[in-house]
C-alpha cells in the first residue's frame, strides 16, 4: 500500500506492505499533473519490482487538497481508500501511549 499525508502543496508518500515494512522511503508528490504523473510511474516500478498484482493507494480527506490526486488516481484505475482525518488521529494517540515489550 502507498500511504499519502494529504497537504496543500506538497504530498509525502510512503510504501509499505501488508506486516507494515517500509517498502519504499517516504518520497514527494507535488500538487501538480507532471508530478502525479510522475507518481504513477513511481508506482509501476515498485508494482513490478516487488511483483505485485495492484497496490492501494489510501490517503486521508483533508480539506479539498485530495481531490485532484483522488481524482488522477481514479481515471488510472489505481485501487484507493480515503480515511476519515479524525480516526487516523485517534490512531496515532493510541500508538504514542502503547507498551512494547523490547
Amino acid at each position: 500500500m502507498i500511504g499519502i499525508d494529504i497537504a496543500k502543496h506538497n504530498h509525502i508518500a510512503c510504501a509499505i506492505d501488508v506486516l507494515g515494512r517500509v517498502l519504499q522511503k517516504s518520497f514527494p508528490i507535488l500538487q501538480s499533473r507532471i508530478e502525479f504523473e510522475a507518481f504513477y510511474e513511481h508506482l509501476l516500478t515498485l508494482k513490478a519490482s516487488h511483483e505485485k498484482q495492484g497496490i492501494p493507494v489510501g490517503f486521508e480527506s483533508t480539506g479539498q487538497y485530495w481531490m485532484n490526486l483522488a481524482s488522477f488516481i481514479n481515471n488510472y484505475l489505481i485501487p484507493f481508500v480515503m480515511g476519515d482525518p479524525m480516526y487516523f488521529n485517534s490512531s496515532k494517540k493510541l500508538d504514542v501511549n502503547l507498551q512494547t515489550k523490547k
